[in-house]
């Protein structure tokens, strides 16, 4: 028997007269059986080490508009219309084969009561590839809808071959609960994460499909490099592709999830998430940790952010930092903050060399008691100065073991130490200019106007009666510049630079700059940054 699925009407998604949902409500359903083995699953589901946070299962299908779904002509062109129904579903998430829009295209999905919708999917997202996926969307049903104009006269290609089925709740609230992490989790936009709102716009939840027909999350940062060009760079954990061995196929269809957080400390519905599908391999650690490697991740995005994310700065030196955060999606869960207020320290991940991770233990903070869960692999630990310093692997920390430590691989270690070629460092992809800066502040690229304060210096222990030089790398329309050199000679100067500053006594001293600009001002602070001895 045909089943057809009846679309409760609430606008037009094409800003036409008409669509397929206006001119016939019925419109064809294909229903897809729960996949036999989800309990089990569920009973093998690692909950944080070694691999992702697994939370659906794909199921394959041959589904396109020359086989499926219905053409309906509409004022002014044609709809094709679509509805898939997977039976107990928490979410569907659609992986094509083949992905090309005409020039005139536009495709929607959506739930039946269009309370979620994503698109329009226009010809901008076609890649080279010729694969694509699209973002989870929520419950057990949904709707693909396109249109095409009559004049436009190329063929939409498109071939689904497999489907995410979601048996974990990992909407952000939109279906039953806020479930998906643990109850002692600080949401980022609670008081704890106020002064962490550029970070917080750098950090997105990573949809990838793996071994296994496995689709799990894990976490990541967008970062900053040395041209200060906008790269759009992601920094992950390497455990969470399989220690690198993932095809090119699934990091084509890698989603990336920013800005997915409630709007209040309180649980709230995310909005103003943004996604961007695909990504290339870089360069990665080739390992999970426990080999003495680092366990970082590195690739660039197949399209430009259209929406104002932060490109997160790092901090390359093998510095402890005395206090910060981690900002992550514990168990795919809205984003979620950890603090810690005593100094990291150097470890390793179950291995021999003690030098290749962050170990942190978090504090419990006004809202809760931030730790990481299956899900905040990949997230970026930031220092005091808001910088990235390390990317989690993995440890011992839950809710009901709040102060068991975790363990971040560390930039200083990724940066060079794990190979001679560019696919094993960071440092080509960071500092392309040869800079050789240790830190770098991260910047907004859709703000030209808004100033970020950062700088160099040309040494960082010296001995006492020795100069450093120093030189600001801040960006935006700067109108002044407010350096403070504690404990040199002089103690404070104006203007970019390069300034010579004398230490004649022996300590560790801070250095502070303050840019001024036409909209805002920006202060970067590096405590102790001068050693003298």
């Amino acid at each position: 028997m045909r089943t057809f699925l009846l679309i409760l009407v609430l606008c037009p998604l094409f800003g036409l007269a008409q669509t397929l949902s206006s001119v016939n409500s019925e419109v064809p359903l294909l229903t897809f059986d729960k996949p036999q083995d989800i309990e089990q699953l569920i009973l093998e589901d690692d909950t944080k080490d070694g691999t992702y946070f697994r939370f659906a299962k794909m199921v394959y299908c041959d589904l396109s508009p020359k086989n499926s779904g219905v053409w309906t002509e509409v004022e002014g062109g044609k709809v094709w219309s679509l509805a898939i129904s997977a039976t107990d579903a928490k979410a569907i998430s659609l992986y094509y084969d083949k992905f090309w829009i005409p020039s005139q295209g536009r495709l929607y999905i959506y739930n039946p009561d269009k309370s979620q919708k994503i698109g329009p999917f226009t010809s901008q997202h076609n890649h080279e590839s010729g694969v694509f996926a699209a973002e989870l969307i929520y419950g057990d049903i949904l709707i693909l809808e396109y249109f095409q104009p009559h004049s436009e006269t190329a063929d939409l290609e498109l071939h689904i071959n497999r489907f995410a089925y979601a048996y974990k709740d990992v909407s952000g609230g939109q279906l039953s609960g806020y479930d998906s992490s643990g109850d002692c989790q600080v949401n980022a936009n609670c008081d704890e994460g106020n002064a962490w709102e550029n970070q917080k716009k750098s950090v997105c939840r990573i949809q990838i499909a793996g071994f296994g027909n496995s689709v799990g999350f894990c976490s990541g940062t967008l970062v900053n490099n040395t041209l200060n060009d906008c790269m759009p760079y992601v920094l992950s954990a390497d455990h969470c592709f399989y220690g690198g061995d993932i095809s090119t196929n699934n990091l084509n269809q890698s989603i990336f999830y920013f800005n997915y957080r409630s709007s209040t400390c309180n649980n709230s519905v995310p909005n103003n998430t943004y996604s961007i599908t695909g990504c290339q391999k870089l360069s990665n650690s080739g390992g999970e940790g426990s080999n003495g490697d680092s366990d970082f991740f590195f690739v660039e995005l197949n399209s430009e952010p259209d929406f104002d994310p932060f490109f997160a700065g790092w901090d390359r030196t093998n510095s402890a930092a005395s206090s910060g955060v981690s900002i992550h999606h514990p168990s795919g869960d809205i984003m979620k903050i950890s603090t810690f207020t005593n100094s990291l320290y150097s470890t390793s991940f179950s291995g021999n060399n003690n030098t290749t991770h962050w170990g942190v233990v978090w504090n419990g903070t006004a809202n809760g008691h931030g730790v990481t869960e299956g899900g905040s692999s990949g997230s970026s630990i930031f220092n005091q100065n808001g910088l990235v310093v390390g990317v989690l692997t993995g440890g011992s920390s839950f809710c009901y073991n709040t102060n068991a430590p975790d363990q971040y691989g560390k930039v200083w270690h990724a940066w060079d130490q794990m190979g001679n070629t560019n696919d094993k460092q960071l440092k080509p992809w960071l500092d392309p200019v040869n800079a050789n800066v240790t830190t770098l502040n991260g910047i907004y690229c859709n703000q030209s106007a808004q100033v970020i304060s950062a700088f160099t210096s040309s040494e960082r222990v010296v001995c006492k009666s020795s100069t450093v030089t120093f030189t600001s790398i801040s960006t935006g329309s700067i109108n002044a510049y407010e350096w403070t050199f504690n404990g040199g000679e002089p103690s404070t100067a104006s203007g970019p630079g390069p300034h010579t500053v004398s230490y004649n006594f022996t300590g560790d001293y801070d250095v502070n700059l303050v840019v001024n600009g036409d909209e805002n001002s920006d202060t970067y602070t590096q405590t102790d940054y001068i050693s003298v001895e």
